[in-house]
């Protein structure tokens, strides 16, 4: 097989990982291509919970065509009993012969055992073709093993003036239609939508994903993201759209206070919440990506608190003046040195606005 039939194949493997976003949580999105005399003979990604992984897709549909194989793969096989069964053992037993992954596991269990573990069976690994895409396309899973906290992706929708909302909290719509729905994806590809009570009293939202399966290219029910509260004071009332919506739920709070159909987390004895335990506890649950839709004092707070990776701002060509609300609450920046610097991504336009994707510098 040449270098350029590899990458080939493996760019294969990336699209069908990044399809599968939708529906592995909580498992890392994996894609895996098996080719056997420079022909495809199976192909596969991580299902939904509970389902088998990438690898175990690709050789059901290869069958018998898979001895001999190679097969790519965007993250190394796991190699250890979970949900499923390993597939290092999967691909030794089909007669895989060679197995390219595109980057290492960070997991603990993993870490290099799952290719160590083939090339002990004779099976010839090797890792790091098209790493950085995979881990870019992984990077809340790989957050979460290494930095023990979810991914961030912050989204807001603002004004050409960088407002979000009226002085009287008016903000729907400042974006067209067409943003408004290039947003629901963001939240369907994340494992938690995150918000803080100011949303939930000034907008009443319902913060779940309102694209269909056929919208997002999968199969069977869409999937929910867990949506998150951060209510400090348990204002939180039963009539708001957010709790009456069916779905998981969470509620952050320093109160402890118990709804029927609504895991609470109390802080007690703090004063305020810490996006940081936040975090962490969302980390504890398997959540990998957390997609934070929220006004500017809780943005404010967790930009402070260098907790956001990404910002997602869609920019409607329209000024709501002066008086309107910022995008977040960012108070003791004095010099110009102490600005918090991000640096674009990419940039397009979606209807009439502008979507540009942010990363810190």
């Amino acid at each position: 097989m040449t270098a350029e039939a590899d990458l080939e194949y493996m760019q294969l493997a990336l699209e069908l990982s990044a399809a599968a976003r939708f529906v592995s949580h909580p498992n890392p999105h994996v894609g895996c291509v098996l080719v056997k005399d420079n022909q495809i003979v199976g192909r596969g990604a991580t299902g939904r919970i509970g389902e088998g992984h990438a690898e175990v897709h690709a050789l059901a549909e290869a069958g018998e065509q898979a001895s001999g194989s190679t097969a790519y793969v965007t993250l190394e096989p796991c190699c250890h009993q979970g949900r499923t069964p390993p597939c290092t053992q999967a691909l030794i037993d089909a007669g895989v012969v060679r197995v390219i992954a595109a980057t290492l596991d960070p997991n603990p269990l993993v870490a290099g055992k799952g290719l160590a573990t083939l090339t002990a069976a004779g099976v010839e690994a090797s890792h790091g073709l098209c790493a950085e895409q995979s881990r870019w396309l992984l990077r809340g899973f790989m957050s979460r093993m290494q930095r023990g906290r979810p991914w961030v992706r912050a989204k807001i929708a603002t004004s050409l003036d960088g407002r979000t909302a009226m002085a009287n909290g008016e903000s729907q719509w400042i974006t067209g239609a067409d943003a408004r729905r290039d947003g629901q994806f963001c939240r369907a590809e994340s494992d938690c939508v995150l918000t803080g009570i100011g949303t939930v009293l000034d907008d009443n939202p319902t913060m779940n994903v309102r694209l269909s399966a056929a919208e997002l290219g999968i199969d069977g029910p869409v999937r929910q993201p867990l949506r998150a509260l951060m209510d400090t004071r348990a204002r939180l009332q039963s009539n708001h759209r957010w709790s009456e919506e069916a779905g998981e739920k969470r509620v952050f709070s320093v109160i402890d206070r118990q709804w029927d159909d609504i895991d609470t987390v109390c802080f007690s004895g703090a004063e305020t919440l810490d996006p940081k335990r936040v975090l962490q506890n969302l980390a504890e649950h398997e959540i990998n990506f957390v997609h934070l839709e929220a006004g500017a004092i809780l943005l404010g707070s967790f930009l402070k608190s260098d907790l956001v990776d990404e910002i997602v701002v869609y920019q409607a060509p329209a000024m709501l003046g002066s008086e309107g609300r910022p995008m977040a609450q960012l108070c003791g920046l004095v010099h110009i040195s102490d600005a918090l610097r991000w640096r674009f991504d990419h940039v397009k336009t979606v209807g009439n606005d502008l979507r540009m994707v942010l990363l810190r510098t």
